[in-house]
């Protein structure tokens, strides 16, 4: 973000944080992407799809997480956009020491 920019230029979907922003030897890349690989995003696109009376959706690759939660940007073909906010599993106690 540059000097001229509005202060909104900064937010938004452009500026969330992906799993490659970690450390691929951390646990919170490996948490990441084991939860991406066991969600089943063509159920949940049908079920977003259902609450939009059938319009087809699909969700952006890029995406945000946390320590909590992994929100996804949801684009219908009428042009609709949102977003869905998933909970992670809940961390074992074992790893609450390594993830600060």
């Amino acid at each position: 973000m540059g000097l001229d920019d509005p202060p909104s230029a900064a937010l938004g979907s452009d500026t969330w944080i992906g799993a490659d922003d970690y450390q691929p030897d951390s646990p919170l890349f490996t948490r990441a992407v084991q939860f991406l690989a066991a969600v089943r995003w063509d159920v949940l696109a049908g079920i977003d799809s259902k609450y939009r009376n059938g319009i087809p959706c699909h969700y952006e690759e890029k995406f945000s997480i946390g320590h909590f939660n992994m929100a996804w940007r949801i684009n219908f073909d009428d042009g609709m956009s949102c977003v869905v906010r998933l909970w992670l599993p809940r961390w074992p106690v074992s790893c609450l020491d390594h993830i600060s």
